[in-house]
């Protein structure tokens, strides 16, 4: 077995990866996620993997290195403890006694300085996955996948921002009864359609 085969098997993917395909990053962040979730269930810490997983491990390594990923957290981490510091210094400055609870609120402005949260869903994994689904199956078939991967409450909000963001042609519309029931019962009525088979 390859490499594309062990992550086409692990994404659920309708037909394997041939050997000269680059997969998609959604791709490998979910095999990578699935090789991470099999290492933490192992409690005796003897780790025994197949070729393919040995390589897959490899290429998440190199992976993190070519994306500068490992030196970026060391980056965030390490403001993190300066803001940290700087937070104690204003704590210690106004006391933890201080009727308006100053020391307290210079504290967390200093620690949550840097800090960004981040809302929403992230567009370009589920645009790729979209993308790498496309020609497998019927474009409403597609967009439940998708729908279900991503928890989206129905399909209808899907259709907007493919349409939107990436101007994704073919779609049905967003007001559509079928954009606008639920993304479970879509799934329930695939799993009907199944258990009939």
């Amino acid at each position: 077995m390859s490499i594309n085969k062990l992550i086409s098997k692990i994404c659920n993917l309708p037909e394997a990866l041939g050997e000269e395909v680059v997969p998609f990053s959604n791709m490998l962040k979910e095999t990578f996620l699935f090789m991470q979730s099999r290492i933490k269930k192992n409690k005796t810490g003897a780790f025994r993997f197949t070729h393919d997983e040995t390589l897959l491990l490899l290429l998440a390594l190199d992976k993190a290195i070519e994306h500068g990923y490992l030196e970026a957290e060391n980056d965030r981490l390490s403001g993190f403890e300066i803001r940290v510091q700087e937070g104690l210094k204003a704590l210690n400055k106004y006391g933890t006694n201080h009727p308006s609870g100053k020391g307290y609120k210079e504290m967390a402005k200093f620690v949550r300085a840097g800090t960004k949260t981040r809302k929403g869903k992230d567009w370009s994994d589920i645009f790729c996955y979209f993308s790498a689904l496309e020609g497998t199956d019927d474009v409403k078939a597609i967009l439940i996948r998708v729908a279900i991967k991503y928890d989206f409450p129905s399909p209808s909000p899907l259709i907007k921002e493919l349409r939107k963001k990436y101007n994704v042609e073919g779609l049905p519309s967003h007001d559509s009864e079928f954009a606008r029931t639920s993304t479970r019962e879509h799934e329930i009525a695939k799993e009907r359609e199944t258990s009939k088979e």
